[in-house]
């Protein structure tokens, strides 16, 4: 997450269903790009990619 947001500049949703948000978020702060990656613990498969 952090190489994508780091090396593209691009924003990274990282959804991960067992590690707690806040866990990645220390791993982001240390990686230095809270600006470009939103760790959320979700399960991403039951996520909707159509428009509402």
């Amino acid at each position: 997450m952090a190489f994508l947001a780091r090396e593209f500049g691009v924003q990274v949703w990282a959804v991960d269903p067992r590690v707690p948000a806040s866990d990645n978020w220390k791993r982001v702060c240390e990686a230095g790009v809270q600006e470009l990656v939103f760790p959320i613990q979700a399960e991403a498969r039951l996520a909707s990619s159509t428009p509402a």
